[in-house]
């Protein structure tokens, strides 16, 4: 039972990562060719909510938990949603638009060494500099920082004109073998109209298919693996597969959207993901019970050797004053 839950969890965190490596990319086509982020992002929320919270709101409403809701938890989920989700992700696909696929994933694993910052600073976090795993913590926070301003360096994207020819000669020719064909056999009518309404009509339906993607299997059923996987493993254990989808990205994008991928890319990434992994080491060793309870264990015996020094002590004391006492006594 264990082990097939086990197996569920890293299942689970798998088809996450792939699933936003397949939206890192897909998003990158769809910014080149001029679509607006603000629009993309609105129509990705609109089709999670219809695929996933209907739904989930229907079964609160038939399992009588909706009254657990108060408009306290309401505002707080309604601040979560504006600015955890609609702000952040209009900046991040604003920041996609400009950047790449490569550079955007990556910079999802600074998630965690950010969250520590931030943690450390409102005194959330407890940092121990002398022993080992602050300094681990302190080192990988470097080294995802230093990563991250490497790429940012040595980012070198094409141009815009550039990019947008070759994602609409991706889109509407490499991607559909039946409009291939279509141009080798039907010589000039591929400047008619109908030819251009049957481009038309299957570049809109592989939007739509691409926006049901991004709302169903990202938004929606993607969120609910990661709670599910923090429910069940910790907030850790999710985190730790976050740089899988990095190093999908950086092997896909040259081959489909023909970016070019820099050495600084590929040196930045590399350090950016051992930097995370080193924090997160540190971090599960700073949770780590036996740790815990070893440092207890040496606690307890440095008071219990405090204790003894002490009621040593107390009987040297007691055992000089005694024959002085007597002496006094004896004198008087």
């Amino acid at each position: 039972m264990v082990a097939r839950m086990e197996f569920k969890s890293i299942a689970g965190a798998v088809y996450v990562q792939l699933a936003y490596a397949a939206m890192f990319l897909a998003s990158r086509l769809a910014f080149t060719k001029g679509m607006s982020h603000y629009a993309f992002v609105l129509y990705r929320q609109i089709v999670a909510t219809l695929a996933i919270g209907l739904p989930a709101a229907y079964y609160l409403y038939r399992g009588g938990r909706w009254s657990c809701m108060t408009w306290r938890s309401m505002k707080h989920v309604f601040i979560l949603a504006l600015i955890g989700i609609s702000f952040s992700q209009n900046f991040y696909y604003a920041g996609l638009a400009l950047t790449s696929s490569t550079f955007a994933s990556t910079m999802n694993n600074l998630i965690p060494v950010v969250t520590f910052l931030l943690a450390y600073f409102l005194k959330l976090e407890r940092v121990r500099i002398k022993v080992w795993d602050g300094q681990a913590k302190i080192l990988g926070t470097l080294f995802c920082v230093g990563g991250a301003m490497l790429m940012t360096f040595y980012e070198n994207t094409t141009s815009q004109s550039q990019e947008v020819s070759q994602a609409q000669h991706l889109l509407y020719v490499d991607h559909f073998p039946l409009a291939q064909s279509l141009l080798k056999h039907v010589g000039k009518i591929h400047g008619s109209f109908l030819f251009g309404a049957l481009l038309t009509i299957i570049g809109s339906w592989s939007m739509s298919f691409f926006m049901i993607y991004q709302g169903i299997f990202c938004t929606g059923l993607g969120f609910f693996i990661i709670m599910w996987c923090v429910k069940e493993r910790g907030p850790v254990f999710i985190t730790m597969f976050s740089p899988l989808s990095s190093v999908v990205v950086a092997i896909m994008e040259p081959l489909v959207l023909h970016a070019q991928l820099t050495w600084g890319s590929v040196l930045g990434m590399a350090i950016i993901i051992a930097g995370l992994y080193l924090y997160l080491w540190a971090k599960a060793q700073d949770s780590n019970p036996s740790t815990d309870q070893s440092q207890l264990t040496d606690e307890e015996e440095e008071r219990t050797i405090d204790a003894n020094e002490r009621s040593s002590r107390e009987e040297i004391t007691i055992g000089i004053q005694a024959p002085l006492l007597a002496n006094i006594n004896t004198n008087s």
